[in-house]
């Protein structure tokens, strides 16, 4: 399923993913995420010094601006 911000939204994956594994699958860059992660625009946890995205969780934050 593809949204208007050419977000793959696998609707059966409810993975923690790093942000290696994100930037593939949103179609960008590493730094990109890392961007996106700092102004706000997706959603995280921490932990220990390891940042993941809940996919479902960065799909919806996405697809709602």
């Amino acid at each position: 399923m593809e949204t208007g911000n050419n977000v793959s939204a696998d609707v059966v994956s409810d993975e923690m993913l790093t942000k290696e594994e994100l930037a593939p699958r949103l179609k960008v860059s590493v730094r990109t995420v890392e961007q996106w992660q700092h102004d706000g625009h997706l959603p995280f946890i921490k932990v220990g010094q390891v940042l993941l995205f809940y996919w479902p969780a960065v799909v919806k934050a996405l697809t709602e601006k």
